[in-house]
Formats: structure tokens, sequence, C-alpha cells
């Protein structure tokens, strides 16, 4: 209303309140002052009711001083400012009642013209006083309305209509009081009122704009708003589609017209600020609404409302369920599922107030042929999925706020009919969203709140959903990522709200990303999580990382050592009884996407797709082929890393598997291992990195394989040899980088081999190796070589365990390396550089010299020498006389 209503009424009038007045008639000078006197009372200290009883008197008598051809109030604008003061809640209702004479008189002093153009200025004071109205007060304020107010101009009316629609709704609060009939009539009156001088309904469609924005703009007149809409609300429903695939458009009554024009917005606010009024009875009666006047097959939903509108409404009426009151539930789901879904009204008897009228019931409709899934998936599973997706997505919100859709949706699951058809189309977009919001959470304390509320809501996710879904986000074509790429099996999308795709349109390293949050973040050690779906996620994710290196094959790996981390040993244990593996790679994929496929479809009793048994060696199996393909064709050395790592893990978690694949994957090794040579020999620099990941894949063979079967295998005789010379290049003083490395690696090399000798003959049949050069003495460059791995070699690096090797190496007399202050790898090339020593003109003479002066550790070298000479048989011997 306007900050000066009176002049907003009369714009053409005189702003002084007894503008064209005769101020000379001298009855008129005398009624003005006294009316001015007794105003002035006011103004004094008024401390009992007893004195607001004598303003009033007064002021009642001055007012019936008045000439006789007098119809215009003098200070009326002050005089509408005192009563409203002495309407005040804290005074007696004997104040009221003596102040609502005043205004009835007043108001038969005005004509209906002067009235209409100070009904501004009065109205206020009456308006909030039948919310706090004694029972002696409330009969005459109701005679003020039926009597003076509802005979004025319509104009006038539809101005004022929402400050009377207020001031009148607290009558219609309590059914069962004595003025609630009277005030129902009178809003009825009014309706008619407002209606005068327009178009047939035109005064219908503007008391019900009015009364909606009443209701939604003041909660404490929500209950009067929602006694009358239960009352006199006409029916907004129509015949339901039978066909349940498209609504068809139907002509709506002039009734429905006039409750849903010009704007059917303010209806649905109005639903929507009552189903999330604080008051448990008021959200319980908007319900009942729903269910009898607004169901959701609706033509007015389908037709005039919008999708947003509809959405609104939606999220307002799912979100009771956050109060975990069955009786709201009840009702919810009625709406949800239809007229077939059963409510039970025991706790809304027909003598509650906020029961519907028993002559407004459900019409009758054709939906026998629909059941209740599918009225639900029809009409309203859609908007319920956006509005969802929308508070989730919506990270502005406070953490409380923020957590809500999360409840809300745990909720909704207790009903299979509408959760088991949500809760599959929400989960990968919320918890794609709980990972976003973990970098903008405007604090730690937030995002723990509100991952506590997506705990709770994943809990309650049966684990084959969550595996189904994760698995599909998995197997995604990552060739395909500029299009989103294209999954297997059926998905959900009628919906047709793009949620799945928002998820599919992330990268290969962000799904993985979004995967790795899920199993980190959330509880995922149900048994039958970590019996059956994890070991299939694993299975998967190392059968789509065959196929061929992604940006996100680190990531899978990462991923996938986590869940084999989360495994029981029993899970990856050999059966006895299975020797022959479920298929190859693209069988087994085949097998577990047709196993989630019938998950979301429902199927009961779907057999899982690996037996007892045949996890393990499948999971070994596709893990040594991938190994054994990398090693066949070069690729970036991480990768090869992770997938090592992965399998000397998979190998020492599960006993039993160790020779499995033993064959397929020692001649991988072999043959990376004679090409790495070739190329060596042929002067192709191979990466130090890809040498030490071979050293590492054999000792995690010799780890995993029993001495027996290591020692008499031919190809480790094989690989060794050519492992050395791809070694020895790095330890040349031009690769000062690798060379610390590249003698621990040579360490590593010794203590896995099956020869004691083996090693060391190599390094010395490597002194003499020098391209085009094929004479039988030691190269300057060799010598140079042993000097580098002599620097770096110590008593305890024969026996460097950083690998895990078990098996200990021993001295040729069986005793112990790490006892034994001889480096027994270097014993036979050092032997060599002493023998050069005899030749005292040659190149190599003065190196070793040089060498043997500039080291510290000559005393090892002493030692050497007097063990060997200990050791001859000829110094045992008895020398002749």
């Amino acid at each position: 209303m306007p900050a000066n209503p009176r002049q907003a009424l009369r714009p053409d009038s005189p702003a002084g309140p007894e503008e064209g007045l005769n101020r000379k008639d001298k009855n008129y000078r005398r009624y003005a002052s006294n009316m001015e006197r007794a105003l002035s009372v006011f103004d004094s200290a008024l401390q009992e009711w007893a004195d607001y009883i004598a303003f009033l008197g007064k002021l009642l008598k001055a007012l019936q001083s008045k000439p006789p051809d007098t119809t215009d109030i003098p200070h009326n604008a002050l005089v509408a400012k005192r009563l409203a003061q002495c309407l005040d809640p804290m005074l007696p209702s004997g104040v009221h009642q003596k102040t609502l004479d005043v205004y009835a008189y007043i108001f038969s002093v005005l004509d209906r013209d002067s009235l209409s153009k100070d009904l501004p200025l009065y109205l206020p004071g009456l308006s909030p006083t039948l919310s706090f109205a004694s029972l002696s007060v409330k009969p005459a304020l109701l005679s003020l309305f039926e009597t003076f107010i509802v005979p004025l101009n319509p104009n006038i009316l539809r101005s004022a209509l929402k400050s009377i629609l207020l001031a009148l709704l607290p009558g219609l609060e309590e059914e069962t009081s004595e003025e609630f009939e009277r005030t129902l009539a009178l809003l009825d009156r009014f309706r008619g009122s407002v209606g005068q001088d327009l178009e047939k309904n035109g005064g219908d469609l503007y008391f019900w704009q009015s009364l909606f924005l009443s209701s939604i703009t003041s909660s404490s007149r929500r209950q009067g708003a929602l006694a009358y809409l239960t009352r006199e609300l006409p029916q907004l429903g129509g015949p339901l589609n039978p066909s349940g695939k498209k609504i068809q458009p139907i002509k709506l009554p002039p009734e429905v017209e006039a409750v849903t024009s010009p704007e059917p917005g303010l209806l649905i606010r109005c639903f929507a600020a009552g189903l999330h009024d604080e008051q448990l009875l008021v959200q319980r009666g908007f319900l009942d609404l729903l269910v009898t006047r607004l169901p959701l097959y609706s033509a007015v939903l389908h037709q005039k409302v919008s999708a947003g509108d509809l959405q609104l409404l939606v999220a307002a009426a799912a979100s009771v369920v956050a109060r975990r009151e069955m009786s709201l539930n009840r009702r919810l789901w009625t709406w949800f599922l239809g007229p077939q879904a059963s409510m039970d009204t025991d706790d809304n008897g027909p003598n509650s107030p906020l029961s519907p009228n028993p002559s407004s019931t459900m019409i009758p409709t054709n939906s026998d042929n629909m059941s209740q899934t599918d009225y639900f998936e029809e009409y309203g599973l859609k908007p319920l999925i956006k509005s969802l997706l929308d508070m989730i997505a919506d990270d502005s919100l406070p953490s409380p706020e923020k957590a809500r859709p999360f409840r809300i949706c745990l909720s909704l699951m207790d009903r299979w009919e509408i959760g088991g058809l949500v809760v599959p189309r929400i989960f990968l977009p919320a918890m794609q969203n709980i990972w976003q919001y973990q970098g903008i959470a405007p604090s730690k304390e937030a995002f723990a709140e509100v991952l506590r509320s997506a705990n709770v809501f994943f809990d309650g996710i049966e684990s084959g959903l969550i595996w189904g879904e994760l698995n599909q986000i998995m197997v995604k074509d990552p060739n395909n990522e500029q299009s989103g790429g294209s999954l297997k099996g059926p998905r959900p999308d009628d919906v047709g709200i793009g949620d799945y795709e928002q998820v599919c349109g992330l990268n290969t390293e962000d799904r993985l990303d979004l995967v790795l949050f899920i199993v980190t973040k959330f509880n995922i050690r149900e048994e039958e999580m970590l019996t059956l779906h994890i070991p299939l996620a694993t299975l998967t994710l190392l059968i789509i990382q065959s196929r061929g290196i992604t940006p996100g094959t680190l990531k899978a790996f990462k991923v996938a050592s986590h869940l084999l981390d989360l495994m029981p040993q029993r899970v990856l244990a050999l059966n006895s009884k299975q020797r022959v593996l479920p298929g190859n790679s693209q069988e087994i994929l085949d097998r577990v996407q047709s196993f989630y496929a019938k998950l979301r479809g429902g199927t009961e009793d779907v057999v899982p797709p690996m037996q007892d048994g045949e996890t393990g060696p499948a999971i070994l199996h596709i893990a040594s082929q991938l190994v054994i393909h990398w090693l066949e064709f070069p690729l970036p050395v991480e990768h090869l890393e992770k997938g090592l790592s992965f399998l000397d893990k998979l190998i020492r978690k599960a006993p039993g598997l160790e020779n499995q694949d033993h064959e397929g994957l020692m001649s991988g090794l072999l043959q990376a291992s004679e090409k790495l040579a070739v190329r060596e020999f042929e002067g192709d620099r191979v990466p130090f990195s890809t040498i030490a990941a071979l050293v590492f894949a054999l000792e995690m063979m010799s780890n995993a394989t029993t001495s027996s079967v290591w020692e008499s295998d031919h190809r480790v005789r094989r690989i060794l040899p050519a492992l050395l010379t791809c070694l020895w290049a790095y330890t040349s003083p031009s690769w000062p980088r690798h060379s610390v490395e590249a003698v621990r690696c040579l360490w590593r090399v010794h203590g896995i081999s099956p020869d004691e000798q083996l090693v060391e003959g190599s390094i010395a049949t490597l002194l003499f190796q020098e391209k085009g050069n094929n004479h039988p003495k030691i190269q300057i460059e060799g010598a140079r070589r042993f000097a580098t791995v002599w620097a770096h070699s110590g008593p305890t690096s024969i026996n460097d365990r950083r690998s895990g090797v078990s098996r200990p190496t021993r001295t040729p007399d069986g005793q112990n390396a790490s006892n034994s202050s001889e480096p027994l790898l270097l014993a036979r090339p050092l032997l060599l550089l002493l023998d050069s020593l005899s030749d005292p003109k040659t190149e190599i003479f003065t190196f070793v010299l040089s060498w043997l002066q500039s080291i510290s550790g000559i005393q090892r070298v002493l030692d050497f020498l007097v063990l060997r000479l200990l050791g001859a048989s000829y110094s045992t011997r008895q020398l002749p006389i």
C-alpha cells in the first residue's frame, strides 16, 4: 500500500483533510474545535485502560457534535491513528469494544464514496485485530466489515483486498469457533463484491490471486487461508490419461481458469509456502489439498504451469520427508503414486479443522490401467529429479541446506516405487557435486557436514546400484571423450535431463578421480562389496587399460591398487577345481556389464558373472598380460612401473596365485630384455627407468616363484646377462646421473641370480667389450666403469633387500656374504685389473695404478688378496729346503 494511501486514492483532491468545507460556518468550526480538543486528550499520559475509555468517550461525543449536513471527519488521519493505537493487543477487550463503537459511528457518518476514499486510513488499524480479539469483540469487528466495507466501491475493494483478507483470515483458524461460518460467508461476499463491474469470473480470479498472495507473504495467516482453500478451492484435476504415454490437452472449466488466471505461479507458490511452513498441521493440510484438489496428473500442472513452477511444487512436497513424520509421508506417497495408493486417514478424522470437505472427494478416474510406478514415472519423476539436482547443484547454500537434498533422497528410498526410479538418476550427479564441492566449500567443517549427510545417503543405497553406476563411468570409451562417449547397457535416459551425460562429460582422469573419491570417502566395506563388486570393479579397470594407454591409465591403477587393498585374501584364492579362465577379457567384460544391466533392470536372482575361485586368477591373468604387452611394446616407464607394482602387490596378497602366469610373464620378460640388449648393442641407449622396471619385474618373479622353479628356469640365465649389458652402460663416468642406481641394480640382479658366478662372469666379460674391437684386452672404458662400480659398492651392497628378495647370497664356501668383507661380485674383475699391472707400458696400467692410489678403501683390496692367498692350495704345501 502506498506511503500516503489517501493521496494515492484521491490524486485530484486537496492535501488538507478539511479542504472543500465551509470553514466560515460556525457550526463546522465548533465541530472541528471539539474534535481537536478530544484528540489532544490522547497527548496526555494515558496510564490506565480507563483513561483510554475516557478518551474514546470524549472522541465519540465530539464526533456526535457534527452539523447535520456534514459527512466529513476533521483531522481524519489523526483520528485513524489514535483509533489504531487503542486497538493495541495489550489493552483489554473493553477498550477494543469501545474503539469499534467509534469506528462504527465514523463509518455511519461517512457516505459510501467518502468511506471508499478514506478506507486506506482506517483499514490498517482494523486489519490485525481479529487475530487477538476476544470472543466479545469479534462479532462487532465482523459487523463493521459486513455493514460498511463490503458495500464499498469494487475498485476500492480490489485495491485493498489483500489487507481485507489478512484481516479476516484469522477468523478461519478454528473451524469449531462461532465466527468460522460467519467469516467464511463474509469472505464469499467480498469475493462477489470485487467481481462487480467485471466480466464473468474476473472477480474470482482477482480474489484468488489476492488470497494466494496473502498466504505466501504472511505465515501467520496461512492456516486461515488453508481453511478457506479446503472449503472453496475447486477441483483442479482432470481425467487421467489412460495411455500412460502422453498427456492430452483438455479444456479447463471456468472455475479452474479463475483460480489459475492470469498467473498460475501464485497458486503454486501458495502451495509451496504451505508445504514449507513450520507448523505440522499446515503442512499436512496442504498435502491433503494436493491429494484431493491438485493431483499430480492434473491438467493444470501439465498445461498451464511452467516446468520451473512444477519443479518448485514437487520440491516443496518432497521436502516434507525431512521431518520424518509418517502422517506427512503417507500423504506424499499418495500424491506421488496416484489415486490407487492407499491413504491412512486415522490422524485426520472428520472433526479435524483441516479435514477436506466430504463433498470434495477425488473425482473418478480411469487409472485402472496404470500401476503406481507407471503413474509416478509419467507425471512426477522428471520434475522431482530436476528439482533435486538443482538443489544438489546449488553450491551457494549454507552447509545445512546443502546437505538437505541428501536427506530427502534417503527418505524417498522408503518407497521403492519412488526411490527405485529416483536414486539411480541422482546418485552419480550427487557424488560428482560432492567431489567438486570439496574444492569450493567455504570451510572444512562445511564440507564435513555435507559429506556426513552424503554418507548416510550412500549407506542407504543398494551396493549393486552403486557399483553398477561406477562400472558405467569406468567403461566409458576413453577414445570418444569429445562427443561424450558411449556406454553399453540400458540407461534410464527417458527422463531427458542430461544428469548422466553431465557426469560422462568428464574426461577420463576426472571420472577416475571421481571413482577414487567415492571409494576413499564413503563406506565400501560391506561384505557384498568386498567379495563381489570390488573384485569386479578391479577386473573392469584392468580390462579397460589393456585396450591401450589413456590419460587416465595411471589414475586407473591408483584406483585398482586401492581396491586391491580392500579385497580379502579369500576372494583372490584359487579354487582347486577351477583351472580354466572364464573367457577372454572381452567376454569377461561383457558378462560384468550384463550383470549390472540386469541389476538396474530389477531382475531377480541375478547370477554373478564370476564363480568362486575365478576372480583371483582372472585378475592375475589380465594384469600379467597387460605387463607383458607393455614390456613388448615399450611405453612410458611410469605406466610400466604402476603395472608392475600392482602385479607385485597382487602376487604378495594372494598366496596360491604365484605360478598361474609364470610361463607367460617369464617369456615376456625374456623378449623384453633381449630387445633391450639388442638396442644397446646397436648404439640405441635404453632409458634407465625401463631397465630398472625390468629389474623390479625379475625381483617380483623371483619372490613369487619357488627356488627350485626359479633356479631351473633357463630363461633367467638369458635375461640377466642382457640386463647387465644395459646396466653396464650406465656405470660409465659420462652418465653420473644414473651411476649410483645402476650399481644398486647390479647388486639386485646378483641377489636374484640362480648362479652365484653369473653376474661376476658377465662383468668380467664386459671389461673386455668395446664396439669395433675384438682383441681380448681390458678396455680403458671398461676399467673406468669398474671403478664406478667399486666406488658405489660396499660390504652391505650384496644384501640390499629393498626389493624384498628372500634368498641370501652366499660365498663359495657357504658363508653369508654380509658377514664377509670380500666384495664377492667384484672378485674376478678385480683380479683381471690387477693382472694388467704386469705391463707398465700400457694405458690400462697407468689407470689402474692411479685408481689404486686414489681409492680410500685400499684396505678392502689388501684383505681380498690376503684371503685369496690363504685360500690358495699352494700356500699350504711344504716347500723344499
